[in-house]
């Protein structure tokens, strides 16, 4: 999981295979809080969260969700872990949740995240990505629109979504199924994708020096 949204951010230039990431020149902590399935637990999140904030990072990306339905109180430690990542000058940027909710999934839900919700080749919100109270932002997340139907069959979405358009996948370069070989898959889409998209942004605002040196 890490190493796809890690390509979305800091994939090169002049590759010969055709995809750039957003950020290609920034500095990547590579730091593994999931398993081998891209399933890890409260524990293992926040001791990532401190670790990279205890060596100076100036973005931290988390395309990790929980169940809508935890609370601040299920999760002290990843609520703690995001605080003392603030207070260490670290932004700490998170997926909004892909399970079609009207609010946001932790950690993004947290006051101390950026909460990325996912968007479409349509600009369209996605229909999976969670919305609602919290949400701040939204990025490129693949997949297909949402949309909502009235009772005669016609679409109410005030920007016409539907699921006739395309789609489209965010492509990144990872391995399928052993890390010698890598390509890039059509199956990715998620807020996990929007994510690192805004990592991404952020970083570049960081290095302009735009709003100071150690912003």
């Amino acid at each position: 999981h890490g190493t796809h949204v890690a390509s979305t951010v800091f994939e090169q230039t002049d590759n010969a295979i055709a995809v750039t990431g957003v950020a290609y020149g920034a500095t990547m902590m590579p730091i593994r809080a999931l398993n081998a399935r891209g399933l890890g637990d409260e524990m293992t999140v926040s001791r990532a969260i401190r670790y990279a904030a205890d060596r100076q990072a100036d973005v931290i990306n988390l395309s990790v969700e929980f169940d809508v339905q935890l609370s601040a109180s299920d999760l002290p430690g990843i609520i703690s872990a995001m605080r003392y990542a603030r207070k260490k000058g670290s932004l700490v940027v998170a997926a909004a949740g892909n399970q079609e909710a009207t609010r946001v999934a932790y950690p993004a839900r947290s006051g101390y995240a950026l909460s990325v919700g996912a968007t479409t080749v349509s600009g369209c919100l996605a229909d999976y990505s969670d919305y609602g109270p919290g949400l701040d932002l939204v990025a490129p997340g693949g997949g297909g629109d949402t949309f909502d139907l009235d009772t005669t069959g016609g679409s109410t979405d005030p920007v016409n979504c539907s699921v006739t358009n395309a789609a489209l996948p965010i492509y990144q370069m990872t391995f399928v199924r052993s890390p010698r070989s890598f390509s890039l898959p059509s199956i990715y889409q998620g807020t996990s994708m929007a994510s690192p998209h805004v990592s991404g942004v952020a970083a570049l605002v960081v290095a302009s020096g735009v709003i100071g040196k150690d912003p």
